[in-house]
Order: C-alpha cells, then structure tokens, then sequence
C-alpha cells in the first residue's frame, strides 16, 4: 500500500504552502499597479515583476523593480505568509539587506499575512492606515 501512494504524490512545486499561488498572482500587471500606486503613489506601468531569488537562493514572494531610475522609486519586496512571529520577520529583514545589496538602496516591505500575527510582532508596528482600493 505505500508503493502505492507515492505513485500518487503531487510534484513539490503543487505541494500546498510551496506559494505558488501567491507568486503567480503577485507578477499580475494589475496586482503590480494596485500595490505600487498604494504603497508610494507610482503612475500605471511604472514597476515590472523580476526574478526574486537572490545569490544565497532564499526567494520573497514578490520582488518589483522600477522601469525608471531608482532614485525617483524604490525597488518593493512583498511577501505572504500564513503567520507572522519574531522568526519570520528576521527572514523578511534578511530580503531587505540582500535587496540593499543588490539595488544600494533599500526596498519597501510589504507584508501580507493571511492568518495571524504575534503580539509580540503587533506590538511593535504602527497603526494601518486605511486605503481606498478603487
């Protein structure tokens, strides 16, 4: 009978929490626009998906560098996760310095959580501003 089951595993990139779905969402053209204009006010067009896995292979979910020079834009990170406690946010400070290294300048952070975040992580965060997702 286990013979028979790993006939039937999924290839690793459908297993579930691999972020394929995340990461296939965030290189939408529209998904680039909404999160660019929200987070520094960029025109339409103005930020392009690329590759975001750096020299050491750790991957964010999204990576956005601006089609202009960088200094009139910075390059944006974001990232989904189910949780978010003390741990991850160092993995997440760790895609900020490698972005800085890559780019000399460092990115804006979004992150998405999808289920919880520690107090020990809200504790130190400033309120959420509301937008208007027209």
């Amino acid at each position: 009978m286990i013979s028979l089951m790993i006939d039937y595993l999924l290839p690793e990139k459908f297993v579930p929490r691999s972020d394929l779905i995340s990461k296939t969402v965030l290189i939408g053209d529209r998904i680039i626009n909404i999160i660019c204009k929200s987070l520094n006010n960029s025109r339409q067009d103005n930020y392009m998906a690329t590759l975001s896995e750096s020299l050491n292979k750790s991957a964010c979910d999204g990576l956005y560098l601006p089609k202009v020079d960088l200094s009139e834009y910075l390059p944006i990170i974001v990232e989904v996760q189910d949780n978010v406690n003390e741990k991850y946010m160092s993995r997440v400070a760790c895609y900020s310095t490698l972005g800085y290294e890559e780019c000399s300048i460092y990115p804006i952070t979004l992150i998405i959580s999808v289920s919880t975040v520690t107090t020990s992580v809200t504790s130190k965060l400033d309120p959420v501003m509301s937008y208007s997702y027209k």
